[in-house]
Formats: structure tokens, sequence, C-alpha cells
């Protein structure tokens, strides 16, 4: 169980916070942000993470809130390594970005990816202005090594932008 990242890959993590769950207590605590414990606490009082058999008055040392600035020189979030059982991940604590919900049935679950393009290619920055304006999301074609601009659709992905889609 790892969560991994290719750091050849032109993205990296956007305001993600990984809560890393039933934890043994060898856990570096110099990994977790001990001001976040709220997360913890709200997060075992789900019915999902009761079902991975974590009691939901549990420690809150066996709870790692884990805001990765470099997931290291893999780029990769090692569960065994760790001594997690499990993880999940937030990207937003409600409806909007900015939102600060303490309800975790309201949170958004996942990892939110930013598109980086590269710096020495300048059709990658116009190419992505011009694809979020047209309501698309820029994204990377792993099989072609390419820009993509992903559509709402989620069908029509094109080079260029959504207009039309």
């Amino acid at each position: 169980g790892s969560f991994g990242l290719d750091w050849t890959a032109p993205f990296k993590l956007k305001n993600d916070v990984f809560v890393l769950l039933d934890c043994s207590s060898s856990l570096s605590i110099s990994l977790c942000d001990t001001g976040s414990s709220h997360i913890c606490t709200s997060l075992y009082t789900c019915p999902g993470v009761q079902g991975l058999g974590i009691p939901q008055f549990s420690p809150i040392t066996s709870c790692c809130v884990y805001t990765p600035v470099n997931l290291g020189s893999a780029n990769e979030v090692n569960l065994p390594k760790l001594g997690c059982q499990s993880y999940t991940s937030i990207y937003a604590f409600g409806d909007g970005e900015d939102s600060s919900s303490t309800d975790p049935m309201n949170w958004r679950y996942g990892i939110k990816l930013q598109y980086n393009y590269n710096l020495d290619n300048n059709n990658f920055p116009t190419a992505c202005a011009d694809c979020e304006r047209s309501n698309g999301v820029c994204g990377f074609s792993g099989p072609y090594n390419s820009f993509v601009c992903v559509c709402r659709n989620g069908v029509n992905n094109t080079t260029t932008d959504c207009h039309g889609q």
C-alpha cells in the first residue's frame, strides 16, 4: 500500500492533505502536523474509516496528518515503511477550495494535481491558458509525453482548447 507520483510527469500536488491511518506508535512525529489532530478526530467518526476496523475513539497518535511539500526522492508515500495501515487524502474541506467544514461527510476526498508545464517549451503556458479560458483543465498525455486539454465531458480531450465541446 503506497502512493507514488512519477517525478518526470509534469504535475505537482496542489494543497492535498494526506491522513495516515491506523499507524503504529513508532511513526516519526516530525512528519505529522500535530496542530491538525481535529482532522483525525473528525475522520474517526466516518463509517468508511470505521469500516477499516479502526475504532471510533482511537488514540489520535494512531493518525498522522501529513501535508507533503515533497514526497521524497521516490515521490511516494510508503505506508508499510511509515507503519500505517491505510491513508486518505483530502483536497478541500467543503464545497469550495477555501471552505473549512468540520464535517468529514462534506470534505472532498482524492488527490488533486496541478499541471506544471515545462518552462523550456513556450507553447505549454499559452496552450494551458487557452485551455483554461475554454473551461478545460490542463493535462498531460503520458503515452505521447504531450500537453492535452481535458474537457468537462471527459471524452473529447484536445491538444488546443474545449471551445465547441
